[in-house]
């Protein structure tokens, strides 16, 4: 699979579990996003453990991308008041 593919699926998995899963935690979302990716990446010389963490640190990439979209936005309407 390519890596415009991966990442894809990260952002999709990390917008689909935030609207199905609202009221868990971080951490929790976190957990079902990486099971949903898990589930639909294969990289099939990494044992499933490594796996499991890149797409963890991939999940964190892009929540922080959205996190940080988010809020410039927000300070941008405070700013235009």
């Amino acid at each position: 699979m390519e890596w415009k593919k991966i990442a894809k699926s990260v952002l999709n998995a990390v917008r689909g579990v935030e609207k199905i899963y609202p009221g868990l935690g971080g951490e929790d979302k976190k957990q079902k996003a990486i099971q949903i990716i898990n589930n639909v990446v294969d990289i099939p010389f990494l044992p499933e453990t490594i796996e499991a963490q890149l797409i963890s640190i991939l999940i964190d990439c892009v929540v922080e991308i959205l996190n940080t979209a988010f809020w410039k936005k927000e300070e941008i309407k405070e700013i235009e008041g």
